[in-house]
């Protein structure tokens, strides 16, 4: 990213892409779901504008249930969630 991150307002309308692990550079995590824990990659951020003290945020996240034989499909769901400042 690089930028000032003290300062929020030079993320306004700002979206950043990561690759996913291994990838030098990537976001990761997981879930605990169905007796296991489940990769979960950040692959995109996304900053829209401040209203009322408040930004928008957009995650863009890879979700690998495939991983431990879940039975379940790996998928891409975006999280819309928002910072207070």
């Amino acid at each position: 990213m690089g930028e000032d991150v003290n300062n929020p307002n030079k993320l306004v309308r700002k979206k950043y892409n990561f690759p996913v692990n291994p990838v030098l550079g990537y976001i990761d995590g997981s879930v605990y779901l169905f007796s296991a824990h489940h990769p979960v990659d950040v692959i995109g951020i996304e900053f829209g504008d401040v209203v009322s003290g408040r930004m928008v945020v957009t995650l863009e996240t890879s979700w690998v249930l495939e991983f431990e034989m879940s039975g379940f499909k790996n998928f891409t769901h975006k999280v819309v969630t928002y910072i207070e400042l």
